[in-house]
């Protein structure tokens, strides 16, 4: 299973330096937060559209 971090679109390629390093994220509760809240958002639109194909 990957434990890595997850990234939204776009945002994987901003933490990139010029050299391709990717630049040191510190962790934050605040984003933490933040992305769960994004996972969850996604996953109920993805359940909600999926529901409506079955309808």
């Amino acid at each position: 299973m990957n434990k890595g971090r997850l990234y939204r679109e776009g945002q994987l390629a901003a933490n990139t330096g010029g050299s391709g390093n990717i630049k040191h994220q510190p962790s934050s509760s605040t984003s933490s937060a933040e992305d769960v809240t994004y996972l969850k958002q996604r996953l109920d639109a993805r359940d909600q559209a999926n529901k409506e194909l079955k309808d």
